[in-house]
Parts: C-alpha cells; structure tokens; sequence
C-alpha cells in the first residue's frame, strides 16, 4: 500500500514522507501536528482507545482530530445483522463494524466538538479535540 501511495505522490510540488507505523505507538514527538486524521479504522485498530490517545498526543493542544468511522448501524434491523456477521466480517476484513465510534471517542482523552452520521448511522464522522 505504501508503495503504491509512494508512486501517486511522485508527481507532487510539495514534499512527502509516508511512513508505516503501529497506530497506538506513533513515533511523533509529542504536540507534532496541527491536524490529525483517521479514516475507517478504528474498526481495525486491537485498542482504539490507545490509538485516539496517541492521535491526542501527537496532536497540537489546540488542534483537530477528524474522524470518519465505520460503525453499529441506528436501524435496528442492520445492527442485528451487523452483530450476527460481526466475527465472519472480522475475519474477512480485519475490520469490527459493529462497534460505535462515539462511545470509543468517549473512553479516550478526545472529546467531540461536532458529529454527524450518514448511510442509516453505519458512517459517522467526528471531530474531536484532547478534553
């Protein structure tokens, strides 16, 4: 995926380093960016509580986290049959899309400035600040 990555920033005017790294281990100095953003993966994450902790670490005191998280649908019908194919869809996609992405905000040091959900509340998007 990095290489991949690598290659469509090739052509780029502004210079760019990816990195590959454990999220819940980031090797950023403390307070490092202005902006950090994470997008569909706190489902995979084995503790996404310590991974927003690091994203609330490496981020400036008074930066952003912007979320977009998969999550537990708000119809009925869909979080059962989210829940009923939650281990099936683990292990074909490492991702646990049953779990709500706000409540993992709440155990963590970030809180919510602004949310919003879409696709019956299976999408959600945050904003988020260190409390």
């Amino acid at each position: 995926m990095l290489a991949r990555a690598a290659g469509r920033l090739d052509d780029r005017p502004r210079e760019t380093t990816l990195h590959e790294m454990d999220a819940q281990e980031l090797a950023f100095p403390d307070d490092s960016f202005e902006t950090v953003v994470s997008s569909l993966s706190t489902c995979t994450f084995p503790d996404p509580v310590e991974a927003l902790s690091e994203m609330g670490r490496v981020c400036a005191p008074d930066g952003r986290i912007l979320l977009l998280e998969y999550g537990r649908s708000s119809v009925r019908a869909i979080a059962r049959f989210q829940d009923w194919r939650a281990d099936s869809h683990f292990e074909k996609h490492s991702c646990r899309w049953n779990r709500n992405p706000l409540d993992i905000v709440a155990r963590s040091p970030l809180a919510v400035v602004e949310t919003s959900s879409a696709f019956l509340g299976i999408i959600t998007t945050i904003e988020a600040r260190l409390k």
